[in-house]
């Protein structure tokens, strides 16, 4: 595998990171507080209360195991990835959240056939990995993200800090190839891009107050190499001790987009489904836990000739005050 070709595996691998970490928001970025509707039942209006100075760890595993088929021959390949994110609140108020988000740890094994890659930002010093030392360069980078108490993003900052750390270390690159690479870097991690997956986590529950049992849905659209529209349906299950469960079914598909693949705009007609749950510390609205699993199956076109895909994924999210 030439080392632009796995520079982009790793990329879409960053892109999963940094998607995964926003979007696992999704599952409590809102305190509480409880009242009783008029037939008695407990509800729940939620709403963000972070403490200005609190830390949280965030973990996230995940598995993507694809399928194609060319000429005949299935292509299986498999990336199995942890990637570890911190997130300090700089202020919080009412009105506004300023949330300090610093990339920690990338650990990325991919497979293809026989062939096993395994890239570790923490191997940089000692190795003479390319990838490793680009993603060291991620490593310790930090976003700014200021919002409102809805959740709403008003400014991003530090994005371009981290592009201009990634093409420092592409000395191995042409100046073409590092001009591709700032291009997608801008479109992927660049302040529209965090902005709006920020939104969309930050955007889970629902205004009016809710019980167990009740239901609400959601439409988002998250960016990316292949622009995905999910239509999911939130569940809250139960709220025991203090924490609230949540069930997450989503309807997901490319809706006829183009797709970026190895940096080659192709047709991607695309559509599974998300299951999974969540857990969130109801005191403060930070999501602690969220395991889901998706399947998709559809044809990307490439040369005017349509592939099969099929992408299995799971993923666990674990996030801890320290």
């Amino acid at each position: 595998m030439g080392i632009q070709k796995k520079y982009w595996t790793l990329l879409v691998g960053f892109i999963c990171f940094i998607a995964g970490c926003k979007s696992g928001t999704k599952a409590g970025t809102r305190g509480h507080s409880s009242a009783t509707d008029k037939d008695g039942h407990e509800s729940y209006q939620f709403q963000l209360k972070l403490a200005t100075g609190a830390k949280y760890n965030c973990n996230i595993n995940s598995e993507t195991i694809t399928n194609i088929v060319v000429n005949d021959k299935e292509v299986i390949s498999t990336n199995k990835s942890t990637f570890g994110l911190q997130y300090e609140v700089l202020y919080s108020s009412p009105d506004s959240i300023v949330l300090k988000a610093t990339y920690q740890t990338f650990h990325i094994v991919i497979k293809s056939g026989d062939e096993e890659k395994v890239t570790d930002a923490d191997n940089a010093a000692e190795s003479q990995d390319p990838m490793e030392k680009l993603l060291s360069n991620i490593k310790g980078s930090s976003l700014i993200i200021t919002m409102n108490n809805k959740g709403k993003v008003k400014a991003v900052t530090g994005s371009d800090a981290i592009t201009e750390k990634v093409l420092a270390g592409l000395s191995l690159f042409d100046e073409a190839s590092k001009q591709k690479v700032k291009a997608q870097l801008t479109k992927l991690i660049g302040n529209d891009f965090i902005k709006n997956n920020i939104e969309s986590g930050f955007n889970f529950y629902p205004d009016s107050a809710v019980i167990a049992g009740n239901s609400w849905q959601a439409k988002i659209t998250q960016p990316g190499e292949i622009n995905l529209i999910a239509n999911t349906t939130y569940t809250l299950n139960s709220l025991d001790e203090g924490i609230a469960t949540v069930a997450v079914t989503s309807k997901v598909s490319t809706g006829n987009n183009k797709a970026i693949i190895i940096n080659q705009q192709v047709n991607a007609d695309i559509k599974g489904e998300t299951n999974g749950s969540s857990e969130a510390d109801m005191a403060s609205g930070m999501l602690i836990f969220s395991k889901t699993t998706s399947q998709m199956e559809g044809t990307i076109q490439i040369m005017a000739k349509e592939i099969p895909i099929t992408i299995s994924t799971k993923k666990q999210i674990n996030i801890k005050r320290l």
